[in-house]
């Protein structure tokens, strides 16, 4: 009896190894512009004034979105509550130093004891509110305990406030993509489109105090 590999019509083998050759290719490509990607962001990150670059050492999938580890610490002058950026936007905060890394709290981190106070901008009016969630799947913020009543229009951005003395007041966050009641219907939340996309966070920035 012949093998059943032998019946197959040999323009059917070739058709397999070429795509497989296209697949391989495609692979290839998808690397490089991957490359290319990390090393635009790393000039990016490099080029910024008055800030320390670094890279992120350590991210727990456990905790992604409440801190991650960068590779620079004490002896490089990073301090405590200094503002951590990437070319995008605001990424977090400094909580802890050691003495070749430091730990970012993420504005993410809905575990964060100092809760993040922002202003919502409505036309000249500042609405104020806090950072109470932040929906992983959606990469939504979720700005709670808003201040006044606000209805939603298309020109609500997000900002930082000097509230906590930690952030430069009128840096945007992110823009509101949507005003919600809460689940008691007594007030009202804010879903919020952050300018970071913090589930792709490679090189940061740590602003020189």
């Amino acid at each position: 009896h012949n093998s059943a590999s032998t019946n197959i019509p040999s323009e059917i083998i070739y058709l397999k190894d070429d795509n497989s050759l296209v697949i391989s290719d495609e692979l290839t490509k998808n690397y490089i512009n991957t490359l290319e990607d990390d090393i635009k962001e790393y000039k990016d990150i490099s080029s910024l004034n008055n800030c320390i670059s670094s890279t992120i050492i350590y991210r727990n999938p456990s905790y992604w979105y409440d801190e991650i580890t960068i590779n620079k610490g004490s002896i490089d002058n990073i301090k405590i509550n200094s503002v951590v950026i990437n070319n995008e936007g605001i990424v977090g905060v400094i909580t802890d130093v050691y003495n070749n890394s430091s730990i970012v709290s993420l504005i993410t981190s809905i575990n964060n004891n100092k809760k993040i106070t922002v202003g919502i901008t409505n036309e000249e009016d500042i609405i104020y509110g806090i950072i109470t969630g932040y929906d992983k799947y959606k990469n939504e913020l979720v700005v709670g305990e808003i201040t006044k009543d606000i209805e939603f229009n298309d020109n609500l951005n997000v900002i930082t406030t000097n509230f906590t003395n930690t952030f430069k007041e009128g840096i945007i966050l992110g823009k509101v993509k949507d005003i919600i009641s809460d689940s008691n219907g007594l007030s009202k939340n804010a879903i919020v489109a952050p300018i970071v996309d913090f589930n792709n966070i490679k090189y940061v920035c740590v602003e020189n105090k």
